[in-house]
């Protein structure tokens, strides 16, 4: 899917639509699971978190043409979901109501330490789009 979006919208817009989509097809466990007593949060949080690790991870992709580091991206940020939650809830719902300063915070920090993906996925372009490998 990013190959084809990047070669149609260009590789940062396309990366952007990645992470659009990744959110919205995480929606349904964003509502009913991770935190239903705060849904609206949770998805502004979820399409931020996705936006971001969307650069990280299709920079990753571009540069080794592999999907495998971005699969174990994925597979370890999962993972460590549990170590961000908090200990003594009483359930994994309530480990994870988000209020908005917990938004703006979680926010901010995800996009500082994203910037410098932004940055390389930017000048990656006339790379990306040299390489016909990369957009079949």
């Amino acid at each position: 899917m990013q190959p084809l979006l990047q070669k149609r919208y260009g590789v940062c817009k396309g990366l952007v639509l990645v992470g659009v989509i990744w959110a919205v097809w995480h929606l349904p466990l964003t509502l009913y699971y991770y935190s239903p007593e705060a849904p609206m949060q949770e998805m502004v949080y979820r399409i931020v978190f996705c936006i971001c690790l969307s650069f990280v991870m299709g920079y990753f992709y571009m540069k080794l043409n592999s999907i495998w580091l971005p699969a174990i991206m994925h597979c370890l940020n999962n993972g460590m979901g549990a170590l961000f939650t908090n200990p003594t809830a009483a359930s994994q719902t309530e480990a994870r109501i988000l209020s908005w300063p917990d938004v703006f915070a979680s926010s901010i920090i995800i996009l500082i330490l994203t910037i410098p993906f932004f940055v390389l996925c930017h000048r990656m372009k006339e790379k990306f789009f040299r390489s016909p490998k990369l957009c079949e």
